[in-house]
């Protein structure tokens, strides 16, 4: 109660059980961005670039970091980063291209952090 108190307070978010590290998060994506290109989706009016997208979300999600922590990480304000996070939990809701694709890193990064299948 104290923990998620205090993240509501740091930056209005719950925090999460971090299950990934950022490091292989980041990598990972770098990859497939590299290996990929450009992915655009569109949160609102205009096309933007989905990968900050998925990154911030993935670090919240799936490595409990808040966004302050993910703002050092990636290199931007906390407010860039929150609004990142927004866009791609409107994408995640709007776009079941983006909602599949995200899914489908999520599984990626599971398997190869957990070959032997996530522990119970």
């Amino acid at each position: 109660a104290w923990m998620r108190r205090k993240a509501l307070l740091a930056d209005g978010l719950s925090p999460w059980a971090p299950i990934l590290g950022r490091r292989c998060i980041r990598q990972h994506l770098q990859g497939l961005q590299d290996s990929e290109g450009g992915y655009r989706v569109r949160p609102a009016r205009n096309l933007v670039n989905a990968w900050p997208l998925l990154e911030v979300g993935l670090l919240h999600t799936a490595a409990g970091m808040g966004l302050a922590e993910i703002a050092r990480c990636v290199g931007c304000s906390a407010s860039t980063a929150g609004l990142r996070l927004q866009r791609h939990r409107q994408v995640l809701a709007s776009d079941d291209a983006y909602a599949l694709r995200a899914a489908q890193i999520l599984e990626a990064l599971l398997k190869a952090a957990y070959p032997s299948g996530v522990p119970e």
